[in-house]
């Protein structure tokens, strides 16, 4: 997303449920995003809600001697919101913050 002219966001979707954290894949993922990038300022993991993903929930940061610190963020979203545009587009812009 592009949220300035000097600012970007990345948001990855994945439509798998991680186990205890996000995968590790994912993780390095978004550290390549972060890092390859021009004007990244966040990075978002985005995973479907169910009843024990809540606890990925969260700010972290990517630590490399590349750059420095980076935030990560890990959001869940109720696929069944997804149904009705209005209602995704509402829920979405309230996850931002």
């Amino acid at each position: 997303l592009k949220v300035s002219d000097d600012e970007q966001w990345i948001i990855d979707t994945k439509w798998k449920l991680p186990g205890r954290f996000a995968k590790e894949s994912d993780v390095y993922q978004m550290n390549a995003y972060s890092t390859g990038i021009k004007n990244v300022s966040k990075v978002i993991l985005l995973y479907p809600r169910v009843s024990r993903s809540d606890h990925l929930v969260g700010y972290y940061t990517l630590l490399s001697s590349v750059g420095g610190p980076r935030p990560l963020e890990i959001k869940l979203i109720d696929l069944m919101e997804c149904l009705s545009w209005n209602e995704f587009l509402k829920s979405f812009k309230r996850k931002r913050r």
